[in-house]
């Protein structure tokens, strides 16, 4: 009789604790987002512009690159909590303007959207120097990257920066498209 008490005491305290980890009320766990805490102290509305080019490369002939004309792009703090901040994207080249995406507080560390330490660097934009601390990660977000990837994954690095409105001086995205040719030629009638 004390084995099967014992027994079931030990369930009932696995499936409590099991609730407590998983209740919505806990705090999320896992790794403060650098990309989160660049916009901490930033005021809602506020907006920071950034001067896009994109290339697309590796197409047809091999080899080949095409640079679109300079594009803006605006990114706007909709909203900020202690669980989140919500980002309005703005671009000409976004055919589904606006966009939003979220910036999570904390990402557990084995997710792809975490940002991850690369290194220190300094960028010179516009005559002025910034010290920056750089990241990469990945998302497939359209409105993060502000892009169209139908899916596919953007491999993303960022300079932050203190004192800069949401901290990016720059960010570099790369998506890589595979492009499938189906060629089918078929016996043509006699004319």
């Amino acid at each position: 009789m004390k084995t099967l008490l014992l027994a079931f005491t030990t369930i009932v305290l696995f499936q409590v604790q099991l609730v407590l980890a998983t209740s919505p009320d806990k705090p999320v766990s896992g790794v403060v987002n650098p990309l989160y805490i660049a916009w901490k102290g930033q005021e809602k509305g506020r907006t920071v512009t950034y001067n896009r080019t994109l290339t697309i490369s590796g197409g047809a002939p091999p080899g080949s690159a095409y640079t679109y004309p300079s594009a803006l792009m605006k990114f706007t703090l909709s909203n900020f909590s202690a669980e989140q901040a919500t980002i309005k994207v703005t671009t000409p080249d976004f055919k589904l303007n606006p966009q939003t995406f979220v910036i999570p507080a904390k990402l557990m560390p084995d997710d792809p959207a975490l940002p991850k330490f690369v290194g220190a660097e300094e960028l010179k934009i516009g005559g002025k120097t910034y010290g920056c601390t750089k990241y990469s990660y990945s998302t497939t977000s359209n409105a993060q990257i502000a892009f169209v990837t139908y899916g596919i994954p953007g491999d993303v690095t960022v300079w932050l920066s203190k004192g800069v409105p949401g901290g990016i001086v720059q960010r570099e995205i790369s998506v890589t498209i595979k492009a499938s040719y189906d060629i089918i030629d078929t016996l043509a009638p006699k004319q």
